[in-house]
């Protein structure tokens, strides 16, 4: 199992949290007070109660790390994670994208301005950043000569995963299109012009077209070099959907293309999105149509990060683990939240449901009486993602209505490398043991004393009420 630790909305400053009562008055000096730095310290010390001294397979941070893209916060970052040294992981291995406070605002898209302070950071820390417009691509979307594309994902040692980090904020902070002489109005105008100048200003969270066409290179290149069965993890700031029931009125709510991202995501077969932004947690599933004239659906599960400042500090997370889990063929998460507060050892949140990334269809839970379907013409594929099914139920691993579906399937393969083990593990035993397994199931003649066991017509097997443990029969 690998772990990945996922922060976001550091909003890291010298600042210090409220210092002041209900009347709004000023009670503690500024230095007695928290920062966001403090809090963060405490949180990451949590970590640690959920991997040990087990190193740390990757790091995700999806964007705010500062606030109003302020040096200072960019110059704490590093000294924030040092809390958890001995477990975080290579350098090569922490990734992060910029959000809409880690850019400088009324500076050109685009342009080196823009991405100076994140630069200088991500740059200077080797750490894995997107490829930004204006700086690893031209006006066309092509990658620039000599920008080296192993150095903008993070990809799993088994090669499973693969992150891919997107930019979303090249054009936060926009300056409206105005004439020059109407700039030069507000400049003088004081503070009442400063007020009108705020308006022009705009927080627009978009992909730009350029971007789509180097993330399509990108892609062509892992799937290349990695593998195009890898499970692939988009990594951005901003949110694809509503993450919680507060009523905002805000010009630029969601990527102003969002419609072309979901696309994308389909098209290059993602199947999970992190990313931060509304400071709310939340884990959910966004179904996205193959054409616009119905047909197919796409499961993407996206996972919004919590912080330890703004709505979830109440809900005492900081931030998650997600446990990654199963192999390429049958991929599965399970996420571990972090609290923002020091906590007894043991009593991190555990998310106890189990993701399975492969399938676009709801499956059913295990002990439901609707059937769960799990199918495949891959005969080790539909093997592994029936195990991965078993990862971890309250009920002991038994389910009451499982339905195994292998698709005319061109050879018959070796056994798994999962199927049971025996005390020679390349002796016959194993096949006898799958030979005889079938051979019970298929046989006309087998008892049907036991309702809750059936066969059905050609060879395949359905279960039809409480089926004996996975261990007894796998």
């Amino acid at each position: 199992m690998e772990r990945i630790l996922h922060l976001t909305d550091l909003h890291l400053s010298s600042e210090a949290q409220s210092l002041t009562d209900m009347k709004g008055r000023s009670i503690l000096l500024s230095h007695e007070a928290d920062t966001e730095t403090d809090a963060w310290n405490r949180a990451l010390s949590n970590v640690r109660d959920v991997v040990g001294e087990e190193r740390l397979s990757a790091l995700v941070v999806t964007g705010d790390i500062t606030s109003r893209s302020s040096k200072d916060g960019f110059d704490r970052q590093p000294r924030v994670l040092s809390e958890l040294k001995g477990i975080l992981p290579d350098k090569r291995r922490i990734l992060v994208v910029p959000g809409n406070h880690d850019v400088k605002w009324e500076t050109p898209s685009g342009s080196r301005e823009r991405y100076a302070a994140f630069l200088e950071l991500t740059d200077n820390n080797d750490y894995v950043r997107p490829l930004l417009d204006g700086i690893d691509f031209d006006a066309t979307g092509k990658v620039y000569t000599g920008v080296d594309l192993e150095r903008y994902y993070v990809a799993a040692e088994d090669k499973t995963w693969v992150m891919v980090p997107i930019n979303s904020s090249n054009y936060c902070g926009t300056l409206e299109h105005v004439s020059p002489e109407a700039i030069e109005v507000l400049d003088r105008a004081g503070n009442p012009g400063r007020e009108l100048r705020k308006a022009l200003i705009h927080d627009i969270a978009r992909i730009s077209r350029e971007q789509f066409k180097a993330l399509e290179e990108l892609v062509e290149h892992i799937n290349k070099n990695v593998s195009a069965a890898s499970t692939k993890i988009a990594v951005m700031h901003h949110q694809l959907l509503p993450v919680s029931e507060t009523e905002e009125i805000r010009t630029f709510e969601y990527l102003t293309n969002l419609g072309r991202f979901r696309q994308f995501l389909v098209k290059h077969n993602f199947r999970l999105v992190l990313h931060g932004h509304k400071h709310v947690p939340g884990i959910f599933w966004d179904f996205i149509p193959v054409s616009r004239h119905g047909g197919a659906i796409k499961r993407h599960l996206i996972i919004a990060g919590p912080t330890v400042s703004g709505a979830t500090t109440a809900d005492g997370a900081a931030c998650r683990i997600a446990e990654m889990a199963g192999s390429a063929r049958a991929p599965r998460l399970r996420c571990v939240t972090v609290a923002s507060s020091e906590r007894p050892p043991g009593t991190q949140e555990r998310d106890q449901s189990t993701y399975q990334r492969w399938s676009d269809q709801e499956l059913a839970n295990l002990d439901s009486p609707q059937p769960t379907v799990v199918q495949s013409s891959d005969a080790i594929e539909l093997y592994e993602r029936v195990l991965g099914l078993f990862d971890g139920p309250a009920d002991g691993g038994q389910a009451r209505n499982l339905i195994c579906h292998l698709e005319q399937p061109n050879t018959i393969p070796s056994l798994a490398s999962a199927y049971a083990k025996t005390a020679n593990p390349n002796g016959p035993e194993r096949s006898d043991l799958l030979d005889e397994l079938a051979s019970w199931w298929q046989n006309k003649n087998t008892p049907r004393h036991r309702p809750r066991h059936s066969t059905t017509e050609a060879g395949s097997t359905g279960f039809q009420g409480p089926t004996p443990s996975l261990g007894s029969l796998l």
